[in-house]
């Protein structure tokens, strides 16, 4: 699968996964960040660093998806924990 972007700044069009700069998908007001996850790229011909648009991780989910799930995961883990202590 492919996810080719379009730098705002030259309109150079290239593949995404090859221009990731660094990571960390800000949670919780960007107290926590996953490690290894980025939606930075730069332009390989202007070298402008912008926000990704086009990248999904897994296959499906956008940087924002990502974030959400993750949340959800960590608020439903709780509450199953949370749930099953009081039996």
């Amino acid at each position: 699968m492919s996810d080719l972007e379009f730098c705002p700044k030259c309109s150079h069009r290239f593949e995404s996964r090859d221009a990731l700069v660094y990571g960390g998908v800000p949670l919780i007001f960007g107290i926590v960040t996953v490690p290894g996850v980025s939606t930075k790229v730069r332009c390989p011909g202007c070298g402008h660093l912008f926000s990704a648009e086009q990248i999904r991780f897994f296959g499906f989910l956008s940087a924002n998806a990502l974030r959400w799930a993750l949340v959800l995961g960590v608020i439903g883990s709780a509450l199953v924990i949370a749930i099953s202590s009081f039996r």
